[in-house]
């Protein structure tokens, strides 16, 4: 491999991102350098182009996995055996092959799987946000006991390992916040409910009070074990969980009739609201070629 031949603008931007990591990182020291290099990595293999950077769209795959920058104790023969037998399989289930049905219905068990994974590990970095704000307003050991993680482990089992993975190790007091595995479920159960309401009615009054109140009828806070805190804890909850339900929503469609939502663009299977959108801005794009 010659790297003359490789297109330097990706690289361009990002040694330019972590210049510019934290507002301002013009001189970093080997930690500082170290970590900021760690943290954009995963990021890129997580959201692999972006409209903000400055270079052409590359539809190539990645050479490695985002499991392989983790898999420390893996050796030289091992990941050439693994290699060999990945090549194997390939030929095997070669298009060509008469398992290629099997192969492909497994392929999309595996898409699926990883997708779901990575909404489970967002939802534990982002409800992680929510009890770091919880935990300012309310200090409560009790509380703080019901909606947070004392594990420390790398279990790549864990719901907060990519959590661990984007923690600076130049930092001695840990900063992010590990929530429980209770708290990321109900995260997970209160953004669904409000996506599901925003895609039915959105155009109703007091759209948080609407979900609030339905979420209320259908769930328990049964995690939270503290009487005196229970009732501001979940309200609190709430309220920042559907504060970002309702941004992040409405991002997604101001972002697909601006135009600028290249994923959901090119995806054939949207949400109601999220395929009226593009309609709308499809029908813009055709006023504005007349």
């Amino acid at each position: 491999m010659r790297p003359r031949y490789l297109n330097s603008d990706p690289i361009e931007n990002f040694f330019g991102q972590m210049r510019a990591y934290n507002f301002r990182n013009t001189n970093p020291d080997c930690h500082a350098f170290k970590s900021t290099f760690k943290s954009l990595l995963i990021t890129r293999f997580i959201k692999f182009h972006s409209d903000s950077y400055n270079c052409e769209e590359d539809s190539g795959k990645q050479l490695l996995k985002l499991k392989s920058l983790f898999n420390t104790e893996q050796t030289d023969s091992e990941s050439l055996h693994t290699s060999v037998s990945l090549a194997d399989s390939e030929l095997v289930c070669s298009p060509e092959s008469s398992e290629l049905s099997t192969w492909v219905e497994t392929e999309s068990i595996q898409s699926s799987a990883r997708q779901e994974r990575l909404h489970t590990h967002s939802r534990a970095f982002t409800a992680g946000w929510v009890i770091r704000k919880i935990l300012q307003k309310i200090k409560c050991l009790h509380c703080e006991e019901n909606l947070t993680s004392r594990e420390s482990s790398y279990d790549k089992n864990t719901v907060n390992n990519w959590i661990s993975f984007r923690e600076f190790k130049s930092i001695k007091q840990k900063k992010l916040t590990y929530p429980s595995e209770n708290a990321v479920i109900f995260f997970g159960n209160i953004m669904e409910e409000a996506n599901k309401y925003l895609e039915s009615q959105p155009e109703r009054r007091s759209v948080i009070k609407n979900i609030k109140n339905h979420i209320k009828s259908k769930y328990l806070f049964d995690f939270i074990n503290c009487e005196l805190h229970k009732d501001a804890v979940s309200e609190c909850f709430l309220g920042l969980t559907l504060r970002l339900a309702v941004f992040n929503w409405c991002n997604i469609i101001n972002k697909i009739l601006k135009g600028t939502d290249v994923f959901r663009l090119a995806n054939k299977t949207l949400p109601q609201m999220q395929a009226k959108a593009l309609n709308k801005f499809k029908s813009k794009l055709k006023n504005k070629k007349k």
